[in-house]
Order: C-alpha cells, then sequence, then structure tokens
C-alpha cells in the first residue's frame, strides 16, 4: 500500500507490519502486528496525522501459526497520546434453518479447506481422524497443529466453540456410533499372556514406534482419491504418535515393490506411498530435527539416500484398524513363512538386530515441537535378548485366549 507520505506498507503471514521508503525501496520498520495479516491495509489522515489500520488473524490458507483472534490494529504516524481501545460484540456464526451452532461453525472455520464434509479440497481430507471427535483431542490438535493449517485455538475459536465442532464431526464426519465407518474410540492398550519373554516381544510390537506401520486396511472408508475417475487406492495407511491416529495428509501405503529380504530368504511387498505422496518426497535419510519427521537410511542398499517404507500388508498387527492383535494371533503372524518372506526365527532374530526401520524405533527423534518421541517399552538390546530367550524357549505362544 503505497501513500501520498512516500511511504510503503505492506503485512505478511507470519504478523509483520512492514515500512518501506517507497523511492529507495529500504525496510525502515518492522512491527509485530500479533497475527498473520490476510486481509490488506488502509490508511487515512486525522488532524493531519497519517494513520495505518491492519486486519490481523482469523482463518487463512496462508502457512501460518499465527492466525490468532480476528482484529483491527491501528499505528499513527507521529501521533501523540494513549491509544483508545475499542472490542466489538463477537459476531458468531449464524446457523441456517435445521444447522446447529457446530455445523455452522464448521462450515465458516473449517469447510473453506477441508470441504463441508471432510473429504478435502485445498487441504487434506479429516474424514479418518476419528479421534477428533473428542474435544480434548480436537483442543489440543488444533492448539499444536504446524504449518500449513493456521492456529485456530485459542484465539479464532473459543473452548466451548471447539466442543461445539467435535459434536459435529461426531455425529456428522465420522458418524459415530453403531454403524461407523472407522471407531471412534481410542486404540486400546494392550496386553498377553505367555512367557516373560514373548510378553516382553510383544510390548515392543504392539507400542506405537512399531505398529504404526503394521497397520490393516480400513475397508469401511471411501477410496482415495475423491476423483470419481482416479478413486483406486482404498484407505490402507500408516498411523502416527502415542495416540495412535491415522497419517495426517491423506498419506497411504499405496504402491507396492518387490523387495527382497536382507536375510535373503524370499521377498515382501512393503508400500511407498501412492505415486503422488511417495514415502520418501517427506521422509529423509536422517530424522529433521527442524520439521520433526522422522528418516533413516540403509546402508546395504543405497548409503545415504532416504529409506522409508511401510510393512507389508501380510504383516499387519491388527485384528481392524487401530485394534492390535491379540497375543496368540500376533505371536503366530511372524513365524508364518508365507506371509513374513519365508524367514525363520533366527531369520526374524537378524531383521531385529539390523533392520533399518527396526533400529529407528529405538532412535524416533523429535515431534514437530521438538519433544522426544517416545521409545518402546524395552531398549534395543533388551528386545533381542528377550528374542534369543523365546528362540531357546521353542518360540512358545499363548493360547487363544490370550
Amino acid at each position: 500500500m503505497p501513500t501520498k507520505s512516500n511511504l510503503l506498507f505492506a503485512g505478511d503471514t507470519h504478523g509483520n507490519l512492514l515500512v518501506f521508503d517507497a523511492k529507495s525501496g529500504s525496510l525502515l520498520r518492522s512491527i509485530d502486528a500479533g497475527g498473520a495479516l490476510n486481509s490488506g491495509l488502509i490508511s487515512y489522515a486525522v488532524a493531519d496525522v497519517q494513520y495505518v489500520a491492519a486486519a490481523a488473524g482469523g482463518g487463512t490458507e496462508n502457512p501460518s501459526t499465527i492466525a490468532g483472534p480476528l482484529r483491527v490494529a491501528v499505528y499513527g504516524l507521529h501521533a501523540s497520546g494513549k491509544p483508545k481501545v475499542v472490542t466489538l460484540p463477537r459476531l458468531e456464526p449464524s446457523p441456517g434453518i435445521g444447522q446447529t451452532q457446530g455445523r455452522a461453525l464448521f462450515l465458516a472455520v473449517c469447510s473453506q479447506c477441508h470441504e463441508a464434509t471432510g473429504k478435502g479440497s485445498s487441504a487434506p481430507p479429516i474424514t479418518r481422524q476419528s479421534q477428533l471427535a473428542n474435544p480434548t483431542l480436537l483442543k489440543e490438535f488444533l492448539a499444536t497443529v504446524p504449518p500449513p493449517m493456521p492456529r485456530l485455538y485459542p484465539g479464532v475459536l473459543e473452548e466451548n466453540e471447539v466442543e461445539m465442532v467435535a459434536d459435529f464431526l461426531r455425529t456428522n464426519i465420522f458418524k459415530c456410533g453403531p454403524q461407523e465407518p472407522q471407531s471412534c474410540k481410542a486404540p486400546e492398550k494392550p496386553t498377553s499372556g505367555g512367557t516373560k519373554a514373548w510378553r516382553d516381544i510383544y510390548s515392543v510390537l504392539t507400542s506405537p514406534r512399531c505398529i504404526n506401520c503394521h497397520t490393516v486396511e480400513s475397508p469401511k472408508l471411501a477410496t482415495f482419491p475423491n476423483s470419481a475417475n482416479n478413486s483406486t487406492y482404498p484407505q490402507d495407511y500408516p498411523r502416527q504418535d502415542d495416540d495412535r491416529h491415522p497419517h495426517y495428509f491423506g498419506v497411504l501405503r499405496g504402491d507396492t515393490i518387490r523387495f527382497r529380504t536382507a536375510e535373503k530368504t524370499g521377498f515382501v511387498r512393503p508400500g511407498i506411498g501412492t505415486h503422488f505422496e511417495r514415502c520418501t518426497f517427506c521422509h529423509g535419510s536422517a530424522n529433521d530435527p527442524v520439521t520433526g519427521i522422522p528418516g533413516t537410511t540403509n546402508p546395504d542398499l543405497n548409503p545415504g539416500k532416504p529409506f522409508w517404507l511401510m510393512a507389508p500388508a501380510s504383516m499387519a498387527w491388527e485384528s481392524a484398524p487401530g485394534v492390535p492383535l491379540s497375543g496368540s494371533q500376533l505371536c503366530a503372524s511372524p513365524k508364518n513363512k508365507k506371509l513374513n518372506g519365508k524367514r525363520d526365527p533366527n531369520d526374524l532374530l537378524m531383521h531385529m538386530e539390523h533392520e533399518p526401520l527396526v533400529l529407528w524405533a529405538f532412535n524416533p527423534g523429535v515431534h514437530p515441537n521438538g519433544e522426544a518421541r517416545t521409545t518402546p517399552p524395552l531398549n534395543h538390546a533388551e528386545l533381542i535378548e528377550a528374542f534369543k530367550q523365546w528362540i531357546a524357549e521353542g518360540t512358545p505362544c499363548p493360547d487363544a485366549r490370550n
């Protein structure tokens, strides 16, 4: 915005009001406006004093972490005196006929990016993120979400409004209840019977760091992407974090490759993602402490290159989406040579000792907020000792009730 005073004003999505010399282009000042500047600037004069008004905050598709509550900040050039702060009543979204307040809020704040049905438009679909039907989890998500999604709470949405949005998600988007396409309950913490060695192994295999990539397909969810001509990928996806929520950004197992086991026993078919969203498009050769995105490499294949795959569908460790196999079921699965690449127990031990993605689970890096990810309940050396003991015992499994 150029002005007659030879000052040029601009704003950015990081919340900076920028003042330039209009002739030279040099930056004269940067002012923290307290929210992303998405809605333009105006300048006016009162009693020969120039003022600049900036609309800051509010929902936006711009990649900023500082959406904040919508406000107008007014700055005066060479003005004197204490400014007068004016607060106007907050205009709530008005529900239409037959609408709930939760639906009105969702349409006003969320649908511009995620579409009115949650199937996604400029932003990924949210239809499989059924954990967000829990108001507590929805608040936590909105308060900590990384870019490019703006921070909507606290700020744009108030606490009671988040609860209303969660209720709308539960009833209209996720359709929680007897016919729900995907469980709205948090995954249960699994337990197993059997020998101590097997119980220790089971505790590691069912920890989020391991089982999040050994998931089963969600057959009741619509295929992806949503285009009628291209909806060919089933909702078969990895999970993330300790709450085991479905991977964000619509990530899928997608295409598979014929992959020879490191033990040279046979072949398996891990997932590499869809053609438009390969795993290695985001996951690099090492954990990224800036973005929080995990990564690793395989020194026996392409040293230094990203190595990130999703476990083969034949090695799913869930009986249903988010539900780990019982102790007896999971014990039988890795021993089934038809499913595991023809590995015997000693081959499995070698896999546990040297596989890069297994080793990653014990060095999983940090979350985007810098907090360290949790590791399995045993360290790697303890897991290997438990595995050796289990082999020495004859790889016994608990009975079908455990």
